[in-house]
């Protein structure tokens, strides 16, 4: 996982239920989601710690092969579907490449399948 940070816009029910997050927990610090029982100086959540925490959710919710990662994979698939350029894509997911992002949504292998789709409709 990339070790730098980006920033993105945040749909607006997005932006109010964090504030509303804030405002329960009376959020002053630095960071929205803090390790718990820290003293300053504080430190954010780890990645990997939000990925356990998603996963715990979902097993108890009987949902299976959910993970932090399978959201940015969706995104990008939807991303794609909806025709939006893939520079803005990997402007979002935070690719360094298109190589890799075309890697990532697996293209040449949709459009093989596509391809064999097209062939057998004939």
């Amino acid at each position: 996982m990339a070790s730098s940070e980006y920033l993105f816009p945040a749909a607006p029910w997005t932006r109010a239920t964090v504030k509303q997050y804030c405002i329960q927990r009376q959020a002053n610090g630095d960071y929205y989601f803090e390790k718990v029982g820290e003293r300053p100086p504080r430190q954010h959540i780890s990645t990997r710690a939000v990925d356990k925490a998603l996963r715990r959710a979902c097993d108890l919710l009987g949902l299976e092969g959910v993970s932090t990662h399978t959201f940015r994979r969706s995104l990008a698939t939807h991303l794609y579907d909806a025709g939006v350029p893939l520079r803005q894509i990997m402007a979002i997911t935070g690719h360094a490449s298109l190589a890799s992002l075309t890697s990532y949504l697996n293209l040449e292998q949709r459009a093989a399948g596509d391809a064999l789709l097209g062939f057998f409709a004939e």
